[in-house]
């Protein structure tokens, strides 16, 4: 008998599925696996590591993951289109977009690759975001998007895209495969009372929706 240790990912092993709420300045999303941030020099040379040696199996398993979320969340309404955060450190064909591909595949969604790539040298940080050029919008979604990422450290990234996406006037949502478990903030509790009223009783989308 074939031991499931022998099979199953190094993430399996390593990284807990934990899914969660993250957010950074206010702006959430989901996350399905977390890392310790304890150990987070170790975990990220192993996420590098797994990144740059992914085969297309590897990366269809975390792709599955992250629909089987989206999935039991939403119910994969129809309509809707897969992107990635801007490749960085990783350049073009990096796992993320390729994890974003294999994610819209599994979704019976389309994938578009709404921002040009951004190659920076140098290790992925959040220090280092600073350097990076801002966005440049290839393609613009004509509809609900959703937003895939490999490894939220910070939630710089994904804070980005989805702002990004949201300022145009496009509803977007996020999920990331892996995320540190302190270092991106846990999404608030909102509290009703500082809602309106309308919100609170039901009225607020109906009116919302009228003309």
């Amino acid at each position: 008998m074939v031991s499931l240790r022998a099979v199953s990912p190094e993430w399996d092993l390593r990284w807990p599925h934990a899914p969660a709420v993250r957010a950074r300045n206010g702006v959430s999303y989901i996350t399905v696996r977390r890392f310790s941030a304890q150990d987070r020099p170790g975990a990220i040379r192993a996420i590098k590591r797994l990144k740059a040696e992914a085969c297309e199996s590897e990366a269809g398993l975390a792709a599955a993951e992250i629909a089987l979320l989206w999935l039991r969340l939403s119910g994969n309404p129809g309509g809707w289109t897969v992107t990635n955060v801007a490749a960085g450190h990783s350049g073009g064909n990096s796992f993320g977009t390729r994890l974003a591909i294999a994610v819209a595949e599994r979704l019976n969604l389309g994938y578009l690759q709404v921002w040009r790539d951004r190659p920076v040298k140098g290790v992925s940080h959040p220090k280092e975001f600073r350097k990076l050029p801002p966005l440049e919008m290839l393609a613009k979604p004509i509809g609900a998007t959703l937003v895939v990422d490999d490894v939220a450290t910070s939630g710089y990234h994904m804070e980005e895209a989805l702002t990004a996406l949201r300022a145009l006037g496009i509803s977007a949502a996020g999920i990331a495969w892996i995320s540190a478990d302190s270092g991106t903030a846990t999404a608030p509790r909102p509290d009703w009372r500082e809602g309106q009223a309308s919100w609170r009783d039901g009225r607020g989308r109906a009116e919302a929706a009228s003309p």
